[in-house]
């Protein structure tokens, strides 16, 4: 495989089954006007990035939620950091 890029558009279309669409590529791209937009959509990273931040914010909460059981049952008397399991 060629690592060069083609001056026609590559899209293949969604389904990746349509016809290719071979009208001129934005020069440095593989896409004509219409395609490049899509292919490279405006944002992807940010929304990836603010997933990302929610799913660590959650992460903090559950591990804030677990420190503060963990402190309640030592100020009852549980010991729960023990290794030895008693039954």
């Amino acid at each position: 495989m060629s690592n060069t890029m083609s001056n026609q558009c590559q899209y293949i279309g969604a389904n990746g089954f349509s016809m290719t669409c071979n009208k001129p590529a934005v020069p440095g791209k593989s896409y004509c006007e219409d395609h490049v937009h899509i292919v490279y959509q405006k944002g992807s990273a940010n929304r990836k990035r603010h997933k990302d931040i929610a799913q660590a914010e959650k992460v903090r909460l559950v591990e804030s939620l677990m420190n503060e059981a963990i402190a309640q049952l030592e100020e009852e008397g549980f010991d729960c950091y023990s290794r030895e399991v008693e039954l």
